[in-house]
């Protein structure tokens, strides 16, 4: 199969509380090395070729800052849009704030704002090819599955990955997904997670270790180890 390019519409979801990173400020809001956490990510999508529109999902009192911040540096920003009461419920929001005419659609949580331009084009692209790709890290630790405090059994950790973000499907894949699904929202953690329960094949994209997620404070201290290591090397 062959990539043929689609139109494709990036949803960032930014309207988690980060309770797990302390203080009063949300995740989104930190900044980080001159930029917000949120302004990074947008950029990523902004910048890169594979991606048409922009959409930003946030808590309902960030609306209002978050589109007077995006709208003047965002040249693909299309909505800036309040999110639900939970990960899958914003995710929704945010595909039925997109175009019409939008066959693509890329879910990122606005938290792994090392993201890069080249690592969304690899996801979009073989999303072109298979209809649905997430981006993801291979695991290195040996893992164990645990029952009541103590070690069960060792996993095949060759066949164990790290998913991560974005994560991009077919429009119309998606749709079925949301229309088959019967659970809560509340129990879904990634948007893979509504794919697999129909049975839909998802294409594994290695972006590396560095696609990290921004939850503790720790995270946040990486994350700007990472980016001054990556100025050094431009």
């Amino acid at each position: 199969m062959s990539e043929t390019r689609k139109k494709t519409a990036a949803i960032i979801l930014a309207g988690g509380n980060g309770s797990r990173m302390g203080g009063n400020n949300v995740k989104q809001n930190l900044i980080i090395m001159g930029e917000s956490v949120l302004m990074r990510s947008a950029f990523a999508f902004d910048e890169c070729p594979y991606i048409d529109s922009v959409i930003a999902v946030v808590r309902k009192e960030d609306v209002e800052d978050s589109q007077r911040m995006l709208s003047g540096r965002i040249k693909k920003l299309k909505a800036v849009v309040a999110g639900g009461g939970c990960r899958a419920e914003s995710a929704v929001i945010g595909f039925s704030a997109i175009e019409k005419d939008v066959e693509l659609i890329a879910i990122h949580d606005a938290a792994r704002c090392l993201i890069t331009p080249n690592m969304i084009s690899k996801v979009v692209k073989k999303a072109m090819v298979t209809g649905a790709a997430t981006a993801a890290s291979s695991i290195t630790d040996t893992v164990k599955r645990v029952s009541d405090g103590r070690i069960a059994c060792t996993e095949n950790r060759l066949e164990l990955v790290s998913a991560q973000t974005p994560q991009v499907f077919d429009r119309s894949l998606y749709e079925r997904a949301l229309d088959s699904f019967r659970g809560n929202l509340e129990d879904i953690t990634d948007d893979n997670m509504l794919l697999e329960a129909i049975g839909a094949p998802i294409s594994i994209v290695d972006t590396g270790k560095e696609n990290i997620k921004i939850t503790t404070p720790e995270d946040f201290e990486y994350a700007e180890y990472l980016l001054r290591r990556r100025a050094l090397c431009d």
